[in-house]
């Protein structure tokens, strides 16, 4: 795969689709990262992986919902607040 830009068009219902599969994944990416750390695994690079992984899902979901119409700024209010209570 190369990092050109592709244009898609989707409808509402396929963009409920995109949203919830990326919400799923990203998810499932907390949860390995999770099982990672719990796990005491040596391999930095596997856990470097899911991070990367999961951080560009997280853009690829946030860049969705604002070409959906989702606000940009409560989006990121969002996030934060997302991220503020996965930190404790």
């Amino acid at each position: 795969m190369t990092n050109e830009t592709i244009a898609v068009e989707v409808d509402e219902k396929e963009v409920a689709y995109l949203q919830a599969s990326l919400a799923l994944l990203i998810t499932m990416l907390g949860t390995d990262l999770e099982n990672w750390q719990n796990k005491k695994d040596s391999s930095m690079d596997k856990m470097f992986l899911l991070m990367e992984t999961k951080l560009g899902v997280m853009n690829l979901w946030r860049k969705v919902l604002i070409s959906a119409g989702a606000d940009p700024d409560e989006l990121a209010e969002h996030i934060r607040e997302s991220g503020d209570s996965e930190n404790g």
